[in-house]
């Protein structure tokens, strides 16, 4: 899984580098297919790991994280991106940028960064105030 949420995280940046984002779904077909097939493997890692744990999947707050990704990305990717091209309430696209923070789990297993690992959880930490700031603006 941690190198689908790589790909993930270089498609993503692949496309801002490279297209820009914005516009309708219509726009860019080939981004919007990608971003689609992503979000189905993570709604079927999702799924999977629910079904497997039933509700102990939620006593882990790693497991709280990417459900809360996923759902956000469907909202995003399957909702809002068709229904409201070209409005205001494309500023809600900054959320999408949230998913790459599914690499920071790939950190964690990794024991010998111990100090990235205490950066990481600082700013995992300040995600909270930057998501109130996002919604104010």
């Amino acid at each position: 899984m941690g190198l689908i949420i790589i790909a993930n995280a270089i498609a993503i940046g692949w496309e801002l580098e490279y297209e820009g984002y914005g516009g309708c779904p219509a726009d860019r077909p080939f981004w919007y297919t990608v971003e689609v097939i992503f979000l189905g493997i993570f709604i079927f890692e999702a799924g999977a790991r629910l079904f497997y744990h039933s509700l102990k999947y939620f006593k882990d707050a790693w497991n709280v994280f990417d459900f809360s990704l996923v759902i956000i990305s469907i909202i995003d990717t399957l909702i809002l991106a068709p229904t409201t091209c070209n409005s205001d309430l494309r500023v809600l696209q900054v959320i999408r940028i949230a998913r790459i923070l599914k690499i920071v789990r790939l950190i964690k297993m990794l024991k010998g960064f111990q100090s990235l690992w205490y950066i990481v959880c600082g700013l995992y930490m300040a995600l909270k105030t930057l998501l109130w700031t996002t919604m104010l603006c």
